[in-house]
């Protein structure tokens, strides 16, 4: 956040959470959706993914962002489905790979889609990403 605001002195951010341990959340700019389904359990986090989804539509709909940060697959698959119209920002920190060759080529293919397709700037957090993304991400060179 403080890098945004280092470049938009006059930002107004909102960072919007999914809280799967139900943990306290301090900062006034951070809206949290709580739950206590746990992390790393994938099963619970994806028939849970419709509920936060729900809950960031509306968070969209009263905040009304220019942008949309989004950070890892999931997140920009939110991001893609509450933010039409709004430009969004796709961070990736860690290449999450599959080991099912079948749903591992899913999920590329879909992730590749949707930053082609719906994402304004790539932040990459590691100089070794570049090469696996530019291989099929266009625009991002």
């Amino acid at each position: 956040m403080g890098s945004i605001l280092k470049y938009q002195k006059n930002a107004t951010i909102l960072v919007c959470v999914w809280n799967r341990e139900h943990k306290s959340i301090e900062e006034d700019y951070v809206c949290s959706f709580n739950q206590e389904i746990g992390y790393g359990k994938k099963t619970r986090k994806f028939f849970n993914l419709i509920n936060f989804i729900k809950y960031s539509k509306k968070v969209v709909k009263d905040f009304e962002p220019n942008y949309i940060h989004c950070i890892d697959f999931e997140m920009l698959f939110t991001g893609v489905v509450i933010g039409r119209g709004k430009e969004k920002i796709y961070e990736v920190y860690d290449i999450k790979f599959i080991s099912n060759n079948l749903l591992n080529s899913l999920r590329e293919f879909i992730e590749f889609n949707l930053i082609n397709s719906s994402t304004s700037n790539l932040l990459l957090a590691s100089p070794y990403f570049k090469k696996y993304y530019n291989k099929v991400c266009t625009g991002y060179g």
